[in-house]
């Protein structure tokens, strides 16, 4: 039933039952966990993941539950990457870890990468725009490695896997 209310109505639904949420800055499935739990139901496990997510700064409310949860899985690898791992990764994109890197910056870095490799493509087109990357009729695979180069200076482009069919033969 739930499900159905608009987010307003689940709010004052809240109110109604006295189930705490941060009414300001909850989402809508937060109220919905806020009422399961009021009704002495367990949260839902999709919560969980999202609240992992913002407390690694990865944009959940863009993912479908599914991404989100893989990018989050990706993340912990790195968190328990040795900074040798990252150093590689870091390679693979063309990033240059500059002297006096922390593991905590080479795995925001990353992070954000991982994120936009999942976001959906007009969410990456719009962060393409606000960081003034041409991105039309370009694919994911083509407008990831553009962003990290816009965005960390240091990064040489990345070349992409896949040959540009007009460019011809090199």
């Amino acid at each position: 039933l739930w499900q159905l209310l608009p987010r307003e109505a689940l709010r004052q639904e809240c109110l109604s039952r006295g189930a705490s949420a941060a009414f300001d800055f909850a989402t809508r499935l937060d109220l919905e966990n806020a009422l399961r739990e009021s009704a002495g139901f367990p949260s839902s496990g999709t919560s969980k993941v999202r609240s992992q997510c913002l407390e690694r700064g990865i944009p959940a409310h863009l993912l479908t539950s599914e991404e989100a949860g893989e990018v989050l899985a990706a993340v912990k690898r790195l968190e328990e990457s040795k900074t040798s791992e990252l150093k590689k990764m870091y390679e693979q994109w063309g990033l240059v870890v500059e002297a006096g890197s922390e593991k905590a910056d080479m795995v925001r870095t990353l992070t954000s990468i991982f994120v936009w490799q999942a976001l959906p493509i007009e969410e990456l087109r719009k962060l393409c725009r606000e960081k003034g990357v041409q991105s039309t009729l370009a694919s994911r695979d083509e407008i990831v490695p553009k962003l990290v180069a816009a965005t960390w200076p240091s990064a040489a482009p990345v070349a992409s896997r896949y040959k540009n069919f007009f460019s011809g033969p090199t």
